[in-house]
């Protein structure tokens, strides 16, 4: 929502967008992206080794 709000009052407000700017921008949907993980990479389990019964 924020880097929205930024871009929403560069475009129709005619505030200044600075290079910082854009750096958080990058940040913030970076830190997005590997939460919400697009790509999982999930791994087939492997099969515990049976072990013979103890009595």
């Amino acid at each position: 929502m924020t880097t929205i709000a930024v871009l929403i009052g560069t475009m129709l407000l005619g505030e200044s967008l600075t290079v910082i700017q854009c750096f958080g921008a990058v940040a913030i949907i970076a830190g997005c992206v590997l939460v919400l993980d697009p790509f999982p990479r999930r791994l087939e389990a492997l099969p515990l080794p049976s072990a013979p019964p103890l009595v």
